[in-house]
């Protein structure tokens, strides 16, 4: 593996880590967030969101 593949992979795992650190921190306040807010019947369903947030910070950490 060469060095910037290397790099690319360190920066996904820092990002990743980060999301993981911040799900993991505001989890509380999340699950009272989602039990108190009426939603709108487009919203989709709460399995969709780690998903999403996971592809986003692993995007965010090739883009850096």
């Amino acid at each position: 593996m060469n060095r910037k593949r290397k790099a690319v992979l360190c920066y996904i795992l820092l990002s990743e880590g980060v999301g993981a650190l911040a799900a993991w921190l505001t989890r509380e306040g999340t699950e009272y967030f989602s039990r108190v807010v009426s939603k709108p019947a487009f919203t989709p369903p709460a399995p969709v969101f780690p998903a999403a947030w996971a592809a986003l910070y692993a995007l965010m950490g090739v883009g850096a």
